[in-house]
């Protein structure tokens, strides 16, 4: 657990807004290709 001087919670992950995902340049999946090929370079 991470936690901040005020003693919160950090590890918490949120969903983004779907405007913010529509807008998105790339997706999962393009996102996970992109990864592939840059730990392979």
């Amino acid at each position: 657990m991470n936690a901040t001087a005020a003693g919160e919670d950090t590890d918490k992950l949120y969903a983004p807004l779907p405007d913010f995902v529509r807008s998105a340049h790339v997706d999962g999946a393009r996102y996970e290709e992109m990864y592939r090929r840059s730990v392979e370079d």
